[in-house]
């Protein structure tokens, strides 16, 4: 097989024609997040990056800007070729380059102006609030973007939706927190509360879709559970839990507090993501 012929079957194919994942590129994706991790991984102990409860905050505005630009593809708002750089991976790693940069920017600009005169901590709020705000300038104007490409248009509103993940995410939340308070699972509180919350948002947003509008699911988990009833799917949310409990109790034990930042700030948008973008896409019946 050549080489050209390898690389379309395997990559370009499945991302023009959405077939999914294959064995090459999920072997290669894999191989990928884990060197783009290594590669946080540094850029935070080089910058002194902490992910706390004010940097997940200044995270999140990035995070919907990716899930504004994935559903504009799954809506297809964008024409090709241009949609085929929303598709993911591709739209991940292009966010987490932007991402980078802004935070480098931030981090440079922040040390330049500060010359020694504030602390260490000081410094670190500082950065988060200028992260933060410029995250809000592009989610903004990537909301605009989406709205002028039609996605504020759609025949098909479904508000009652976004309604119904938030309200039952917030009562799994209330719940969680309640039970690790009674249990003083302190692990579970600060910055940990925040990487719960995103999961049972994702676990809301797919027992949402799946029971109530018949969507379809590729997570291996939710699959096999929607196999046995739909029913079964509301079992994504004491698993999170567990799963997500169980990340923030061994945490510690990785004693460089840098590489701690970076599985945090990772496990959180890897439920915050998903759970924001299934929420965009039944709000507009995508």
């Amino acid at each position: 097989m050549a080489v050209k012929e390898f690389f379309w079957r395997y990559y370009v194919a499945p991302i023009i024609y959405d077939t999914g994942y294959n064995v090459v590129n999920t072997a290669t994706w894999a191989a990928l997040l884990l060197l783009v991790a290594f590669l946080v991984y540094k850029l935070f102990k080089k910058w002194g990056i902490e992910a706390d409860e004010r940097f997940l905050l200044s995270l999140t505005p990035y995070v919907l800007t990716g899930v504004f630009l994935r559903v504009a593809e799954d809506a297809e708002l964008v024409p090709a070729p241009h949609r085929y750089f929303l598709v993911s991976p591709l739209i991940w790693l292009e966010l987490l380059a932007v991402t980078l940069l802004v935070l480098a920017a931030c981090v440079v600009t922040t040390a330049a102006k500060a010359e020694g005169q504030l602390s260490v901590e000081e410094r670190m709020r500082a950065v988060e609030k200028r992260f933060g705000v410029v995250g809000v300038v592009i989610c903004v104007s990537t909301l605009v973007f989406f709205l002028s490409f039609g996605g504020g248009r759609s025949q098909c509103v479904c508000l009652w939706a976004p309604l119904l993940v938030f309200l039952l995410a917030a009562v799994a939340h209330i719940l969680t927190w309640a039970a690790a308070r009674a249990l003083r699972f302190e692990f579970l509180a600060g910055a940990g509360s925040y990487v719960i919350f995103s999961h049972l948002l994702d676990a809301s947003s797919s027992y949402v879709g799946i029971k109530f509008l018949r969507y379809s699911s590729k997570h291996v988990l939710e699959s096999a559970l929607y196999s046995f009833s739909v029913e079964a799917v509301v079992l994504m949310f004491p698993l999170k839990v567990l799963v997500v409990a169980a990340l923030l109790y061994f945490l510690p034990f990785l004693e460089d507090r840098k590489l701690q930042s970076v599985v945090l700030a990772a496990a959180f948008v890897l439920g915050l993501g998903p759970a924001l973008r299934n929420t965009l896409r039944m709000s507009i019946c995508v």
